[in-house]
C-alpha cells in the first residue's frame, strides 16, 4: 500500500492531537445542533486547509456513529433447552457457522483502523463489498458514514467535489455530512437518489430499488427512458420510496417510526418480521446467514412475528418452531423445520 510522505506540520494547533480534538468539537457541535451557515462557511474552510483535517473528521464522525449504535450485533433468540436432537442440529451448524465473519469495529480500534487508511483507498471508482453475514461501518471522506449490510457491494466516487457511491446491490444506510460544494449522490439501478445533510437507506433486491428516509430529504429520479425521468420524486423524513421497471410511477408511502425500527434492525445485527410467512421470513434470514433452513409445504403459509439474532441461524429456527407449535430437524447441509 503506497502512502504519500508528507512534512511534519509546526505550530501547537497542527499537532496530531490537536488537530483530532478539533475535529471532535465539530462533530459534537453538528450532532447537538444544526450548524448556522456561518459555521458550515468555517467548518468547510478547516476540512480544507489539510488533508489530515478530513482525515480526522471522517474518524471523529465514524466513532460518533458507533457510539450511538453500541448495540450492534445483540443476541436474540433463546435455547429452549438440550435435547439429543438440539445437539445434532448444533452439529449440523458449527462447521458451516465457523467460516461465517461478522465485521464490527469499535471505539478506537476503529479509530486506529481507518486513521492511516481513509486517504489511500478513496480512489476514483474505488469499490468495497460485505459477505454474507458481514455489516461494515465505512466513514466516507466528507465526513459521511455509510453502514453496510449483509452481502452489499458499493462503488465510491470521491473525485475532486464530486461525492458519489453507486450501490451495485444489497443495503445502505448513509449519515450524510453537510457540504457548501456539491450534493451527495447515490445511484442504485440507474436511480439518482440526492440530499444534503440526511440520514437515509438505499436497497437493491431482485430488481426493486427501494429508498427510506430517516432524517431530512432526498430527490429520487428515475432513469432516463422510464415515465416521469424528467422530474424528481422528493422523498421526506419517515417516508419510503419503492420503484421497479414494471411500475408506472414511483410508489411512495408515509411509514410509522415502528416500521423504520423494523426495517432497519439490520445495523444491529436483528432482523424483525410482522407478519411474515414461514417461507418469507427463511429467506429474508437466508440473506444474512450460510446455514440453509428449509421449510416443509405443509407448514410454509404461517406467519411469524418477532425480532430475531442475524448470527443465531439455529437460534432463529428453534424460536420460530417454539412459537408455532413446530420442530427442527437437522439435515444435511442446514435446517428444516416441520410439524413435529
Amino acid at each position: 500500500m503506497e502512502t504519500n510522505e508528507r512534512q511534519p506540520m509546526t505550530g501547537k494547533l497542527h499537532t496530531a492531537s490537536a488537530v483530532d480534538q478539533m475535529a471532535a468539537d465539530w462533530v459534537a457541535r453538528a450532532e447537538l445542533r444544526t450548524l448556522t451557515s456561518e459555521e458550515e462557511v468555517e467548518l468547510e474552510v478547516w476540512l480544507g486547509r489539510d488533508p489530515r483535517h478530513l482525515g480526522a473528521y471522517a474518524k471523529a464522525r465514524a466513532v460518533a456513529v458507533h457510539c450511538e449504535e453500541a448495540a450492534m450485533l445483540r443476541v436474540a433468540g433463546g435455547d429452549p433447552g438440550p435435547s439429543t436432537r438440539h445437539e445434532r442440529a448444533d452439529e449440523a451448524v458449527s462447521s458451516v457457522m465457523s467460516r461465517r465473519r461478522v465485521l464490527v469495529a469499535g471505539g478506537g480500534g476503529l479509530a486506529a483502523s481507518l486513521a492511516g487508511g481513509v486517504f489511500v483507498w478513496m480512489n476514483r471508482e474505488t469499490r468495497v463489498s460485505t459477505l454474507r453475514g458481514e455489516i461494515s461501518l465505512l466513514p466516507l471522506p466528507d465526513g459521511s458514514v455509510a453502514t453496510l449490510s449483509t452481502d452489499t457491494r458499493i462503488a465510491l466516487d470521491f473525485s475532486g467535489a464530486r461525492r458519489m457511491v453507486h450501490v451495485l446491490g444489497g443495503q445502505v444506510f448513509f449519515q450524510v455530512a453537510q457540504s457548501l460544494a456539491s450534493p451527495f449522490v447515490v445511484s442504485v439501478d440507474d436511480h439518482h437518489i440526492a440530499g444534503g445533510k440526511s440520514q437515509f437507506s438505499v436497497s437493491l433486491d431482485m430488481g426493486a430499488a427501494s429508498v427510506l428516509v430517516v432524517e431530512g430529504f432526498v430527490d429520487v429520479q428515475r432513469p432516463q427512458g422510464w415515465p416521469g425521468a424528467d422530474r424528481a420524486v422528493r422523498v421526506a423524513a419517515s417516508q419510503k420510496l419503492d420503484d421497479r421497471r414494471d411500475f408506472a410511477q414511483p410508489r411512495l408511502e408515509q411509514i410509522s417510526h415502528s416500521t423504520i425500527d423494523r426495517l432497519l434492525a439490520w445495523r444491529q445485527g436483528q432482523i424483525a418480521f410482522d407478519g411474515q410467512t414461514l417461507t418469507e421470513a427463511v429467506k429474508q434470514y437466508g440473506r444474512f446467514s450460510d446455514v440453509r433452513i428449509m421449510v416443509d409445504q405443509d407448514v410454509a403459509e404461517q406467519r411469524i412475528s418477532g425480532l430475531f439474532s442475524t448470527t443465531d441461524p439455529l437460534g432463529f429456527a428453534r424460536s420460530v418452531a417454539t412459537v408455532l407449535g413446530l420442530q427442527v430437524y437437522p439435515v444435511p447441509g442446514g435446517l428444516r423445520i416441520a410439524q413435529k
